[in-house]
C-alpha cells in the first residue's frame, strides 16, 4: 500500500495539481464575464465543466513541460528529484497521461460549448482555452 501511495504522489506531483485551480479559474471567469456582458443566464453545469477542463489542461501542461525539459533537467542537480528525471515515472506512461488529459480537456470544452449554444460565448471561451494552453505550455 505504501508503494502505491508513493507512486500516486509522483504522478500528482508531475501533474502539478497543487495549483491547478488557479489556471482553471481563467476559463470560469471568461465564461462568467461573457454571461455578465451579454445578460444571459448562467449555467452551473458549464462552470463546472470549464473548471475541470482547466484542471486537465493544467495536467497536460505539467506533463508536457517536464517531458520537453527532460534533457535539460537530467544535467541540472536541483532537478534530480523530478519524477521523469529520477525514473519513478516512465516516459511512456507520462506521454499516455499527457495526451489523455489533452483529449479530455478538448472534449470537455467542446461539450461545454455545445451546452452553451451561444456564438459569442463560444468564441470567448475558445480564446480563453487557447490562452490557457499557451500559458501552460510556455511555463
Amino acid at each position: 500500500m505504501i508503494y502505491v501511495n508513493e507512486r500516486l504522489k509522483e504522478y500528482l506531483r508531475l501533474g502539478r495539481l497543487f495549483n491547478a485551480e488557479i489556471l482553471s479559474l481563467i476559463l470560469v471567469l471568461s465564461y462568467a464575464l461573457s454571461i455578465k456582458l451579454y445578460v444571459l443566464q448562467m449555467d452551473i453545469r458549464i462552470l463546472i465543466l470549464l473548471f475541470f477542463g482547466g484542471i486537465f489542461a493544467h495536467i497536460w501542461g505539467g506533463y508536457n513541460n517536464d517531458r520537453m525539459d527532460l534533457s535539460i533537467d537530467k544535467n541540472t542537480t536541483y532537478c534530480k528529484h523530478k519524477p521523469l528525471v529520477s525514473g519513478s515515472i516512465s516516459i511512456k506512461s507520462a506521454k499516455i497521461i499527457e495526451y489523455s488529459s489533452l483529449i479530455i480537456f478538448v472534449g470537455i470544452i467542446f461539450f461545454a460549448l455545445y451546452l452553451s449554444r451561444s456564438s459569442f460565448l463560444s468564441v470567448s471561451t475558445l480564446y480563453a482555452c487557447f490562452y490557457l494552453l499557451g500559458a501552460v505550455a510556455l511555463a
